[in-house]
């Protein structure tokens, strides 16, 4: 009689201990992220055909918006893009300011072939 009011408690217990985060869980990022109010400043993650994608702006202009869709993955509060079938690129910049509400990502994550550093620009999720 006594054991399964002890075998809940522990059960409690063991339940509240667990680690609650969304690593490998790429729906976690599903959404529009913004850093400005021009068409290029928006980055989109979504499920398309049954595919985890990360749309962002091809164009360095911020004004046009013209983008490009990779595959990604999230995985500890790591995000990667799949730049070719055989290639996956760790945006090595990808840090949390607020999670699940804001990060920060530097631009040459973003565009490779840049030759300068850029600064880091913060996106934030649009509800």
């Amino acid at each position: 009689m006594v054991r399964l009011p002890v075998f809940c408690m522990l059960a409690c217990v063991l339940f509240a201990a667990c680690s609650k985060n969304n690593d490998g869980n790429e729906q976690f990022l599903y959404g529009v992220w913004v850093k400005g109010n021009n068409p290029g400043d928006t980055l989109l993650f979504m499920n398309e055909n049954g595919r985890h994608i990360f749309q962002f702006p091809a164009s360095l202009s911020p004004a046009v918006a013209g983008y490009t869709k990779l595959p990604y993955r999230y995985q500890k509060k790591k995000l990667y893009v799949q730049l070719t079938t055989d290639a996956e690129y760790p945006l090595s910049s990808f840090t949390w300011k607020t999670e699940g509400r804001s990060f920060e990502l530097q631009g040459n994550d973003l565009y490779p072939y840049m030759s300068s550093i850029a600064p880091k620009h913060t996106y934030t999720k649009v509800d």
